[in-house]
């Protein structure tokens, strides 16, 4: 007991530095967090210390997001608009389209409603060979005054020829007697459905005679009645023409 007392009063001091170096050390470490959790954190700036003193620490801090709290959407609510507020639209007028009025139907012609006045004939070549002939030899080659007609000769379009839409010439070769009535009536040319009118035309016409020294005498004249339908002859007629 003797021998293991100062061995005992050797080891005690040892423990008791040990301890007490633990202790600092403890401590120590618990004051250098504390200091450096008490720094204010900047993002992204990094804290360091010097490596010779302490182990280099490094911290990264994120800020943490705000939580987000969703609130209900108020419902909307139209004001009330006063039914004088609301003013309907026209709708766009349409304007009929005017109907086309009818055409009026064409009205039939009859006879005596339309008249074909007589001219004089132009050339003398139309007469033909036997009344060129009749000429020469029956009348008088000069005279001092030609027969003419005092008034003029209209005939009227024959209804045969008004339906058939006959057209054409007539030309009328005629002998004036000295008192001025009318002796002979010849057709040069012409269709035969407008002698009948012609004939009557000339029949109801005053003529003056032909004189040659101051004295009536026998000679003739020559005419032409030009018989023509209002816009032309109708489909299906006869072709218009000279006959």
């Amino acid at each position: 007991m003797t021998d293991a007392s100062p061995v005992s009063v050797a080891v005690t001091p040892a423990l008791g530095r040990a301890r007490n170096t633990l202790a600092l050390a403890v401590v120590g470490s618990a004051f250098v967090h504390a200091a450096f959790l008490a720094v204010p954190f900047t993002p992204g700036v990094h804290a360091t210390q010097d490596a010779s003193t302490f182990p280099v620490l490094e911290a990264r801090l994120a800020p943490a997001e705000p939580a987000v709290t969703l609130q209900p959407v108020a419902q909307m609510t139209l004001p009330t608009l006063p039914e004088a507020a609301f003013v309907p639209m026209p709708s766009p007028r349409v304007e009929p389209t005017p109907a086309r009025p009818p055409e009026p139907a064409p009205t039939a012609l009859r006879s005596g409603e339309l008249l074909v006045g007589a001219v004089p004939l132009e050339s003398r070549a139309r007469l033909g060979e036997a009344l060129l002939a009749r000429s020469l030899t029956e009348f008088p080659v000069e005279l001092q005054f030609a027969p003419r007609v005092h008034e003029a000769l209209k005939a009227r379009y024959p209804e045969a020829a008004l339906a058939q839409g006959i057209q054409g010439d007539v030309v009328v070769w005629i002998v004036v007697a000295p008192d001025g009535n009318v002796d002979e009536i010849e057709f040069a040319e012409g269709d035969p459905v407008f002698r009948d009118a012609v004939v009557e035309a000339i029949r109801a016409g005053r003529f003056q005679p032909g004189a040659d020294h101051g004295a009536g005498v026998r000679a003739y004249l020559t005419l032409a009645f030009h018989f023509e339908l209002p816009g032309g002859a109708p489909p299906g007629s006869a072709d218009p023409g000279v006959r």
